[in-house]
């Protein structure tokens, strides 16, 4: 009696335990094996001789083609759209943006309420979600 009080205080079979143990052998091996292939390919990468002030350098002139690149679309979209249009276009952007993001953290609070069985607050935040799907359609 006192072997079927211990396996049962145990809570894992014996089968669970060697598939437990061949996962996590098996999950050691490929961490080891892709870190030999990085310490391989490490070596086998030339060395450069460039000093590490110019490789920031890259990533400065990178940045500000970047930059660039931006401003110069600005520049032709205001041009093609006009500026008034092109702010509009902006705040819908981001006011869609906005509302989406809350729709769905709102949509989240519901079925929290739902779930806790909360009858007030899912009321209120049934409302407040008719009210912004009608917001949104109206944006759309």
């Amino acid at each position: 009696e006192s072997v079927a009080v211990s396996r049962a205080s145990s809570g894992i079979s014996r089968k669970y335990k060697g598939v437990l143990f061949g996962a996590a052998a098996v999950g050691g091996l490929v961490v080891a094996y892709h870190a030999q292939a990085a310490r391989s390919a490490r070596a086998r990468k030339p060395k450069t001789s460039e000093p590490r002030s110019e490789a920031g350098s890259v990533g400065k002139n990178k940045a500000r083609r970047k930059r660039y690149s931006i401003q110069k679309l600005v520049k032709g979209l205001v041009r093609i759209v006009g500026r008034d249009k092109l702010l509009a276009l902006l705040a819908l952007t981001v006011s869609k943006t906005l509302l989406s993001n809350r729709l769905a953290k709102l949509q989240g609070y519901l079925f929290r309420a739902a779930f806790l069985r909360r009858v007030p607050l899912f009321v209120r935040n049934i409302g407040e979600n008719v009210v912004l799907c009608g917001a949104a359609a109206f944006l759309e």
